[in-house]
């Protein structure tokens, strides 16, 4: 079977999901998701991409993102080679895969769908009994530490996908 082809570019929002190898929690350890999040937020630092929302959960991992440089793809293989890299290096499980091949995206296309998509992502912990509300989980955006591009990033028109920050 043909892979489809992801066509991004930069300046859209997209809400993307990727799982880890046949479902292993590898995120469940807290310091594996510590990593998780250092790597999306170096991402952020080298500005290769604005941060809107995200969580990591024991076995997957959803952004909305917006890319300043790169491709989709080039960000998802860098994200993903440098957190299983980072997490075999800290378990001393050098070689050990941690993610499935691939990953879903999606392109949102209204504020309000980007507000529907930030809401799901947000309340992932909760629906899973890992927090008690969106803002204890700390492995996610909506705890207060966590700083987003999500005020740069949204028009608040409600009504298209402008960004004041691609």
């Amino acid at each position: 079977m043909t892979k489809l082809k992801h066509y991004t570019s930069p300046g859209y929002w997209y809400f993307i999901t990727t799982s880890t190898f046949n479902y292993h929690p590898v995120f469940e350890d807290p310091d594996n998701a510590s990593i998780a999040v250092n790597v999306l937020y170096s991402l952020r630092n080298q500005q290769k991409l604005y941060v809107l929302s995200w969580v990591i959960m024991p076995e997957h991992v959803h952004f909305i993102i917006v890319l300043r440089k790169y491709s989709l793809s080039k960000i998802m293989q860098e994200y993903k080679k440098s957190t299983s890299r980072l997490v075999n290096i800290s378990k001393n499980t050098t070689g050990r895969k941690n993610w499935m091949d691939g990953y879903h995206d999606r392109l949102i296309r209204t504020d309000s769908e980007l507000r529907i998509k930030i809401n799901y992502i947000h309340f992932n912990p909760v629906k899973r009994d890992l927090a008690k509300a969106p803002e204890d989980y700390y492995f996610s955006s909506a705890y207060e530490k966590w700083e987003t591009d999500l005020d740069l990033c949204v028009s608040g028109s409600g009504t298209s996908r402008t960004t004041g920050c691609g």
